[in-house]
């Protein structure tokens, strides 16, 4: 057991600013996006953006808060990317890499800007930098069985990295290292099982990793961005590079969307 404590992710409270009208990215930043899933002014316009594929999948949802949540956080995708891309939201097409990984597959100028997403409880992380290869995955803080996972998901390397942990830490660090695995994973294109998080350079910059861990996959770094934000959840951004991305927070709101009105008839049962 180490005597001096480890840190697990980068502390202090992440503030989401308000979205500018038209967000431009570059090859140095990342823009993260936090989506509430529970948004209250739920409008049958986010029903008309999605595709045909979307809504029959909507309608095959049970239960309203499912179809809204799946209506909320597939249209305020197509909302946020249609601002990059300078495309109406229902003509943004999705196609899927062999894991299953989302990429905009619209032939248009701009080839190389690159998304990913998770969700968790109420909340969605939307990331999207330009020309690299990233991965996002949201977790809940909470207690959790890790026997499986230890066992077949992680190296002995990674085993004894959680090993290290007082009893009381033990579930937050096996959260966040999974993450980071989770993370990892989808930047790659690969499955969990092919992650394993070794030790970084010892001549890494400060900012890479903050408790020197570094991700390698294939001898190939990633580093990461961590923080807890919201309250309660370990969110980490994987991005295949080692070159510091400024990261911008923007949240999410239909303030900045004035043609979705609210709708008092909200159909969840999918008539419009």
């Amino acid at each position: 057991m180490h005597t001096k404590p480890l840190t697990l992710y980068q502390r202090g409270m992440t503030r989401w600013h308000k979205p500018p009208p038209n967000p431009h990215l570059n090859r140095n930043k990342l823009h993260l996006w936090l989506i509430n899933l529970e948004i209250s002014k739920v409008t049958n316009g986010f029903l008309k953006v999605l595709s045909p594929d979307e809504k029959a999948r909507f309608s095959r949802l049970v239960g309203p808060h499912r179809r809204a949540a799946f209506a909320v956080g597939r249209a305020s995708l197509r909302l946020i990317l249609a601002k990059y891309l300078e495309l109406p939201p229902e003509e943004i097409r999705f196609g899927y890499q062999k894991m299953g990984k989302p990429y905009i597959a619209n032939s248009f100028r701009e080839p190389e800007i690159q998304f990913n997403l998770s969700h968790c409880g109420p909340w969605m992380i939307l990331g999207i930098c330009y020309g690299i290869n990233l991965g996002i995955d949201i977790e809940r803080i909470r207690p959790v069985n890790k026997k499986w996972a230890l066992e077949n998901l992680f190296s002995a390397e990674e085993r004894d990295y959680i090993d290290r942990f007082s009893k009381d830490d033990c579930d937050r660090a096996f959260i966040a290292h999974w993450t980071k695995k989770e993370a990892a994973a989808k930047a790659a294109g690969i499955g969990l099982a092919g992650v394993n998080i070794k030790k970084g350079s010892k001549n890494a910059p400060a900012w890479v990793v903050p408790d020197d861990d570094i991700l390698w996959l294939s001898e190939e770094p990633f580093c990461y961005l961590s923080f807890e934000s919201p309250a309660g959840y370990i969110t980490i951004a994987a991005l295949r590079t080692v070159e510091k991305p400024a990261a911008n927070f923007f949240e999410f709101s239909l303030d900045t969307y004035p043609e979705f009105e609210p709708s008092k008839n909200f159909n969840l049962s999918f008539g419009l």
